[in-house]
């Protein structure tokens, strides 16, 4: 994850992104992404290379937005993305 996110700010030339988010989590997924993504989200914020953390729900698979309800929970995330559903 930070090799990927220093190569992508390399990429885009600059040393920071605004918004970086975990994307199409669902419910069964939320805990593992916590422990794995999380503390390396959290330390790469502190040294400024990401401003805000997010976490986008999965709304092909769930209709009742569970893993954001159980999510607002969680002080880490910053930013929301509900997906609707077409």
């Amino acid at each position: 994850m930070v090799a990927s996110l220093d190569n992508s700010l390399r990429q885009m030339g600059t040393d920071y992104v605004d918004v970086f988010n975990l994307h199409g989590i669902e419910l069964g997924e939320y805990d593992r992404a916590i422990v794995r993504w999380c503390r390396r989200s959290v330390e790469q914020k502190q040294k400024g290379k990401i401003r805000h953390i997010g976490i986008t729900e999965n709304p092909i698979n769930d209709f009742t937005n569970a893993m954001l309800k159980r999510a607002v929970n969680d002080p880490v995330w910053e930013v929301y993305m509900v997906g609707l559903p077409t």
